[in-house]
């Protein structure tokens, strides 16, 4: 009998070891709530609690709940007939006015904002006809609106023009937007942007006032909607599903084919620490932060062969130019340009490395696919004393489409940590079941024994 339960408690034990199956929440959008004029409807951010009616002041409560998430103040709706919807639009917005002259700063935020029917229309994609939609908020004497038009190109959407009154007539704008530089996606999907998105507009000096216009918090679709709600979304490349490190210098560096920045060529996201030695003195240590892309870049051309070229820099004197090959049916980093300067202790470094090929096999990968790297990776100049550190890398040379990043691949450190753990849970397994043997058999040499006493 101790034999069997010693057993079964073995088992008992190895079953808690197995892992289970997460069930995984249901990731369909939440329905649509049309937007009403009803000042039952949820209240924008500077809304303050109100107090008691009544004069007897109460207690408060022991423990105070967590405030809800934040949220888009504004979810518009345009609706072609009673139970058809053509244009649903969610969004936070911003609109900063500054007076030239001045220098003078007023803030405007857009808030519960309604749908202005009669100023808006349903796009025509047979006909060519863009959509538009305008909205508006405030009170009698201050009502500011919005009309928005989303122009249309073989494949995709954008939003094109944007017309803006704003405290009732006091500032108005009206202009242009670059291809792409706000609210862009494919037809038969919607946009998703929680990252906040900032356009600059610059009237002539003689109109007297500048605007910053941002939106964040954005969820819309302007075309072929499907059951009065949002169809699959397109990620903006602020919102890339990509696991950021908990630091505040991840570099995000897109090189575009166009001056409009329409369509993507190269995209790299990564975090990057360059270390110089110098004689015996302590070694200079830089970390590439907010970098930003320089214009001798260049997108890469295989059939020109042409390779494609990252060139970025930061803090103001530091660049970095990047070199990406191919070779057969990969693409690698093969040159790197680095110019180094701290200014406090005036040093100023330069390197350039010419082939790469035998220590960056980090950063070969196959054409069509983009790379993930999330292990620290070391690139040396023993020449140079040089030490090039790079972590959380993901990026794709050639072969962007919709600039969006195509399938990962995966580095060979990536595996290698990936491996570590089902490695340890399968000798974890194995000691667990040698454990339940030997003490299977000696419970049962155990019986036997008290079977031969007991005779």
């Amino acid at each position: 009998m101790k034999m069997h339960m010693t057993f079964v408690a073995v088992c008992l034990m190895l079953a808690l070891l197995v892992p289970g199956f997460e069930s995984k929440g249901d990731t369909t959008d939440p329905p649509i709530t049309t937007p009403t004029t009803s000042n039952t409807t949820t209240q924008a951010p500077n809304t303050t609690t109100q107090a008691p009616n009544t004069t007897t002041p109460t207690t408060p409560p022991a423990t105070t709940e967590a405030p809800p998430p934040e949220r888009p103040d504004n979810h518009l709706v345009l609706r072609k007939d009673e139970k058809t919807v053509c244009i649903l639009q969610n969004l936070n917005a911003t609109f900063d006015v500054t007076d030239i002259k001045t220098g003078k700063v007023t803030y405007y935020d857009m808030t519960s904002a309604v749908v202005l029917k009669d100023n808006s229309s349903c796009g025509d994609l047979a006909k060519n006809e863009s959509a538009y939609l305008t909205a508006s908020w405030g009170e009698k004497d201050n009502i500011s609106t919005l009309t928005q038009t989303f122009g249309i190109e073989k494949g995709y959407y954008y939003l094109e023009t944007v017309e803006l009154s704003l405290d009732g007539g006091k500032y108005n704008f009206s202009f242009d937007l670059p291809k792409g530089k706000l609210l862009q996606t494919s037809f038969k999907s919607s946009y998703k942007c929680d990252t906040n998105q900032t356009y600059e507009y610059t009237q002539n000096k003689t109109k007297g006032s500048d605007l910053t216009m941002s939106f964040s918090e954005v969820r819309f679709q302007a075309y072929d909607i499907e059951k009065n709600n949002f169809s699959k979304a397109s990620s903006c490349p602020g919102d890339m599903p990509i696991p950021i490190p908990e630091v505040s210098w991840i570099n995000n560096l897109t090189v575009y084919k166009d001056d409009n920045h329409t369509v993507a060529c190269t995209m790299e996201i990564m975090n990057a620490t360059f270390t110089v030695i110098k004689g015996s003195k302590e070694p200079f240590v830089f970390n590439m932060t907010n970098a930003t892309v320089n214009q001798d870049s260049q997108c890469g051309d295989k059939n020109a062969k042409k390779p494609a070229i990252v060139s970025a820099s930061w803090g103001g004197n530091n660049t970095i130019k990047q070199v990406f090959a191919y070779k057969d049916d990969y693409y690698y980093l093969q040159k790197v340009t680095l110019h180094l300067q701290n200014n406090d202790t005036k040093f100023s470094f330069d390197v350039n490395i010419d082939n790469l090929t035998d220590q960056a096999q980090v950063f070969y990968t196959p054409f069509k696919q983009s790379l993930l790297c999330k292990s620290k990776q070391t690139v040396k100049d023993p020449k140079h004393n040089l030490t090039m550190t790079f972590s959380d890398v993901r990026f794709q040379a050639y072969d962007i489409v919709n600039n969006t990043l195509s399938k990962e691949h995966t580095c060979a450190a990536d595996n290698k940590m990936s491996s570590i753990v089902p490695i340890a849970v399968g000798a974890a397994l194995a000691v667990l079941v040698i454990i339940v043997l030997i003490a299977y058999l000696i419970g049962r040499r155990n019986s036997s024994r008290a079977g031969y006493e007991s005779v």
